[in-house]
């Protein structure tokens, strides 16, 4: 069970993407689009990226968003 103390304590990240011209983004299905590579401060090594699919990953006619880790300036230690 949580209480306010523990919800003070976590860590938040806002990302604001603006994709100019999405409504021209209807690629065929599986084309993928991505963001600009952000670090996030507890991870300092790692960058990640939002990449989104405007016609779908797999299924055509949806949208399909994923975080994905862009790269790590020490890939031999695991992310914890």
């Amino acid at each position: 069970m949580s209480n306010n103390a523990d919800i003070e304590s976590e860590a938040w990240l806002t990302f604001f993407w603006n994709v100019e011209n999405y409504s021209y983004c209807w690629q065929e299905q599986g084309i993928e689009v991505f963001s600009p590579a952000f670090k996030v401060g507890m991870l300092e090594n790692a960058a990640w990226q939002l990449v989104v699919f405007p016609n779908g990953d797999t299924e055509e006619d949806f949208i399909s968003y994923f975080l994905k880790r862009a790269y790590d300036d020490d890939s031999e230690k695991p992310l914890r």
